[in-house]
């Protein structure tokens, strides 16, 4: 069975991925169409809301992951928590993945359809998903070299051009900041995938605080990009479809070969696939345990994802489906499994050292 255990320091990267990646997409522009101006402050409280749920997740990984459900209780009360988290977990998948080919078929390839971009990603995703773990956490730590290439291409040929002013008055938009909120929850409360990692071991310096700290940064970094696109765009920037493809803060500078957007645009597709190989992963790692084989299931995890350009032709279909009411399952689900699995662990935890305290009187 693979090892699934990750050093804090990976693991936290891991957890930044899941907090990040697609916040920085559509997220903008849905959270903008009621909170207006007001978004940066719409994101402060979904950020606020997922470092809560993610000490329970955080308790679960660095007490052996959902893997510790199932050795302790057995198969019933881990298929009873797992069954629901997998379906969250390809429900997301086919979701990111629908964005990603409308994303490529509308603004990247104009002339390519959303099913060949989908077969082709889900395809990247599977091979990156069945190296493990430790695959996909090298894979992001490679991809960190785009970060500071973005704010390198930014600085030198970008025009920033932000008016901070334009945040002000703070809660204009009064009660629809969150009516923002509830628009783009199903972008949010990304940390499943987290559950099934173990994290932790040989690691005697760093800890759980290492990785709130890590996440915590992130959060705030997320805050600052909303911020820094009313700066620039005022309210308005609900009209861009997905954010990465104006550069943000730095505008779009046209050249002769196309625009400087194009190393946010090469991070955030990097990451998103990073994202959805991660959740393909989470699902074999969730039924491997159950007796079936990783690299088989994977591989169908895959084959079902890409099926997303066929449900959902394009970005209007994709945010009906994700503004419905599945929006409150995924978002419910993960928050309910993340509570349940850490007081089961506790349970245990604390019955193991009420036990050894007994034998040692």
């Amino acid at each position: 069975m693979e090892n699934r255990s990750l050093r804090v320091g990976a693991y936290s990267l891991i957890s930044a991925v899941c907090a990040a990646v697609f916040k920085l997409s559509i997220l903008p522009s849905l959270v903008s169409q009621d909170a207006g101006k007001d978004a940066w402050i719409s994101v402060t409280v979904i950020a606020a809301l997922e470092i809560i749920t993610l000490v329970p997740v955080v308790f679960v990984s660095f007490h052996g992951g959902l893997q510790a459900i199932k050795e302790k209780y057995g198969n019933i009360v881990y298929t009873a928590i797992i069954v629901p988290i997998i379906a969250v977990l390809m429900i997301k998948t086919l979701v990111y993945l629908a964005e990603v080919n409308s994303f490529c078929g509308s603004y990247l390839f104009y002339n390519e359809s959303v099913e060949n971009v989908g077969i082709v990603f889900s395809i990247a995703a599977a091979f990156i998903a069945v190296t493990g773990i430790k695959g996909i956490s090298r894979a992001a730590t490679i991809a960190l070299w785009s970060i500071p290439l973005i704010f390198i291409v930014g600085l030198a040929f970008g025009e920033p051009a932000a008016d901070f002013s334009k945040l002000l008055p703070v809660g204009v938009t009064g009660l629809k900041g969150f009516a923002g909120i509830d628009n783009g929850l199903f972008f949010t409360f990304d940390m499943a995938p987290l559950m099934l990692i173990s994290a932790g071991e040989n690691d005697e310096k760093l800890s759980q605080g290492t990785v709130f700290s890590v996440t915590g940064v992130i959060y705030v970094l997320i805050i600052l990009f909303f911020a820094a696109f009313t700066a620039v765009f005022g309210g308005a920037y609900y009209l861009s479809p997905h954010a990465l493809s104006s550069m943000g803060s730095f505008n779009v500078v046209n050249t002769e070969i196309g625009a400087v957007d194009w190393p946010a645009i090469v991070a955030w597709l990097s990451f998103a696939l990073i994202q959805i190989s991660l959740q393909i992963w989470a699902v074999t790692a969730a039924l491997t345990p159950l007796g079936f084989k990783p690299k088989i299931t994977a591989v169908v995890a895959a084959a079902v994802a890409a099926t997303s350009g066929f449900i959902f032709k394009n970005i209007e279909k994709t945010l009906i489906f994700a503004e419905s009411m599945v929006k409150y399952f995924t978002v419910g689900i993960t928050v309910v499994c993340a509570v349940v699995a850490a007081i089961l662990i506790k349970i245990k935890v604390g019955t193991v050292k009420g036990a050894e305290y007994a034998a040692n009187i």
